[in-house]
């Protein structure tokens, strides 16, 4: 390899750093900006599961709880499988697959060879438990929200 191999590597390098650097950042700003609105106004808060449980505990009766259960467990996600795939193959973008952002995932597929996302998925394997209970706060409520218009 000679110089000039290495100064080619060099500035390719350091256009993909100067590329992806703004990336991370819009998407580091963006996750914090919809944390803090949701914080600021409560109306736009996600419902989470025992919220949306006690409504139905309270008020429909065992065998429409137990559909909503059956409905729920099938389609909820794991927390702890989310931080697994965020540990183990979160380079590739699997945990955001599983929570269903596909777009985020392809993004970290299509860099997975400069190792940031590898880095980020170590990053993001305790959010990303967060992230999938509202995904499941969201799931709960729009499946109370069927069998009610049902």
């Amino acid at each position: 390899m000679n110089e000039i191999d290495v100064l080619m590597a060099f500035v390719s390098i350091s256009c993909l750093a100067i590329v992806l650097v703004p990336l991370i950042l819009v998407f580091v700003l963006r996750s914090r900006s919809k944390k803090k609105a949701a914080i600021e106004n409560p109306s736009k808060r996600i419902p989470t599961m025992e919220v949306v449980w006690s409504y139905v505990s309270k008020n429909w009766q065992p065998n429409r709880q137990m559909v909503f259960w059956a409905r729920y467990k099938e389609q909820a996600k794991n927390p702890k499988t989310a931080q697994a795939l965020a540990v183990f193959l979160g380079g590739v973008g699997a945990h955001w697959l599983y929570v269903g952002n596909v777009g985020r995932a392809v993004l970290y597929f299509l860099f997975m060879w400069t190792l940031i996302p590898a880095l980020l998925g170590l990053l993001e394997s305790e959010s990303i438990q967060e992230v999938v209970k509202e995904h499941n706060g969201r799931l709960a409520f729009k499946i109370a929200n069927e069998m009610v218009r049902a």
